[in-house]
């Protein structure tokens, strides 16, 4: 007879296809084998687990609990308990500031191991805030996705000194990417990818601003945005008035990403604030150089000159400065910083890797 599974349940915020979901993804991906594992998402509804391709053809436990995230109401509370009592986890592993506020208020009532892990440096203010600082002693180990978010929530006390840090990673095939990357010529068209959800924090109307200067400036670019959002429209709009439309492209969600970014000369991030932006560490796993904002871990991901370049937050003159350096790049050196951020990302990103540190820490 086979023994029976301990189960090890995943409650997140959303589902929705995003860094931290997609991270989720692949760790219920790597861990079906071992445990009983169910994905418990607050808000949503059954077939966002469709927009993630690490689980196509998986049997995977999703539910879904129908929450309004800015109306926390008792009845949410209890059916969250009543799901988590019938599933008996040993483990919770919850993603994100509401599931991990959830999930420490309900593991004295259900009785289990918590993991809670934050996947940005900014996440909560206000009311908000205060109950993520009283409810963090409940959590078992408190995770951060990046040394710099760490940082900032212990000096924030939102953190213990002896909370810890693990990354996100991705699957070993994209490091087989190696020596796929085509040299491009010094004034060709330079190919640039952004992914990114359509909202504030990215900051895209922002880089659109930066494109309209490389415009003014005679460089010659295509940028590809794959993502969508609240912010569409704004976008849109933005495109047809600065006349950047026959330059961007706007390609909606899209599951071809590492694909995408073979065939991009760089990955750009605009972002005002990050965690451990996935999208990074994909596009240096494949060998993409990336020009990014400086926040929060990023510079754990891009070594600035050596894999990319980073500017400062909100500094859209310099992003187009260092897009202009990128497309300036000998083949030489262009080869010389792929392969740098490839060996960056293989190093510290492999996927493989990060699953045996959760599993340690679940085993504790």
């Amino acid at each position: 007879m086979n023994k029976k599974k301990v189960c090890l349940v995943y409650l997140i915020t959303s589902f929705y296809r995003g860094g931290a979901e997609t991270q989720v993804a692949r760790l219920v991906r790597h861990f079906t084998k071992k445990y009983e594992v169910h994905v418990v998402s607050m808000v949503g509804k059954a077939g966002d687990e469709l927009e993630h391709p690490e689980l196509a053809n998986m049997m995977v436990n999703v539910h879904y609990l129908g929450m309004e995230l800015s109306k926390a109401r008792i009845k949410d509370l209890l059916a969250t308990y009543r799901l988590l009592k019938q599933l008996s986890p040993l483990i919770v592993h919850s993603h994100m500031v509401h599931a991990n506020i959830l999930a420490r208020v309900l593991k004295p009532l259900v009785g289990y191991k918590l993991i809670s892990t934050a996947h940005n440096v900014i996440e909560c203010q206000g009311k908000l805030e205060l109950l993520y600082r009283f409810t963090k002693g409940l959590s078992n180990v408190n995770t951060q996705v990046s040394y710099e978010g760490l940082k900032v929530y212990v000096e924030s006390n939102l953190f213990s000194a002896t909370d810890i840090v693990i990354y996100n990673g991705v699957e070993r095939e994209f490091f087989s990417c190696t020596g796929i990357k085509k040299c491009r010529e010094v004034g060709s068209v330079l190919r640039i990818l952004c992914v990114a959800k359509f909202r504030k924090q990215k900051n895209l109307l922002g880089l659109l601003d930066a494109c309209l200067q490389m415009k003014e400036r005679g460089i010659k670019f295509s940028l590809d945005i794959a993502g969508n959002g609240e912010l569409f429209q704004d976008i849109s709009d933005k495109l047809v008035s600065t006349g950047l439309a026959d330059s961007v492209n706007l390609l909606g969600l899209r599951s071809d990403v590492r694909e995408l970014m073979q065939s991009a000369d760089v990955v750009v991030l605009s972002s005002d604030y990050e965690g451990l932006p996935m999208v990074l560490i994909e596009a240096a796993a494949v060998g993409c150089l990336v020009v990014s904002t400086d926040v929060g871990g990023v510079k754990e991901i891009v070594i600035n000159e050596e894999t990319g370049f980073l500017i400062d937050q909100g500094d859209m003159p310099a992003l187009a400065v260092a897009l202009e350096k990128i497309s300036q790049l000998t083949p030489a050196r262009y080869i010389q910083m792929s392969d740098s951020a490839i060996e960056h990302a293989r190093s510290n990103f492999d996927l493989v890797s990060i699953v045996k540190k959760w599993d340690e820490l679940y085993s504790v």
